[in-house]
């Protein structure tokens, strides 16, 4: 244990290892990489996936938020043209704003957006999915119409499937992330 950085004091508590039932994660870092990543964007009808990703990269490209590097990966991975912004704004707890490519690009959460225009029940069950499988979900609006979002999570280490099933093999019934 020691050489793995595990600190155990007295004897009784590695006894007591061999008889637990279940173990809780802090998921970041532990099970995952701690590198958020896009997983998913979607679109309205009109506007493809890359212009949204370009959209939303540009006014990210500003923002101090912890997803926007997740968002300028992805632009980076697909090789696509950085657009520029101007009048960049930065809304605390809501999301940012700025011009690019001649249209006001509004980003942020799917409240905040619900708020600059109308979102439609597909629209808002599209996120509660997302969410529902750990994802973040940035929404972003063009001019007043909203025009797609973006899923990002955190990617799971390679060795984290593995260390379930040797958990699932020693008996462990409840596992959690926090």
């Amino acid at each position: 244990a020691a050489r793995q950085g595990v600190l155990i004091k007295g004897g009784i508590h590695l006894e007591q290892l061999g008889h637990i039932e279940a173990i809780a994660f802090d998921k970041t870092g532990t099970l995952t990489k701690g590198q958020p990543a896009v997983t998913d964007i979607f679109t309205s009808q009109e506007i493809s996936e890359d212009y949204v990703l370009q959209l939303v990269a540009a006014v990210e490209k500003q923002s101090q938020h912890p997803l926007a590097k997740a968002i300028l990966q992805s632009l980076h991975e697909k090789s696509l043209t950085e657009l520029i912004p101007t009048d960049f704004q930065s809304v605390t707890g809501k999301g940012a704003y700025a011009t690019v490519d001649g249209q006001t690009i509004y980003v942020g959460s799917l409240k905040w957006i619900a708020t600059l225009t109308t979102v439609d029940e597909m629209i808002e069950e599209q996120v509660k999915k997302l969410q529902q499988q750990g994802k973040t979900v940035v929404a972003a609006v063009s001019n007043d119409q909203f025009i797609g979002m973006i899923g990002i999570a955190d990617q799971l280490r390679p060795e984290s499937k593995e260390v379930l099933n040797k958990l699932n093999g020693l008996k462990v019934k409840h596992k959690v992330m926090l």
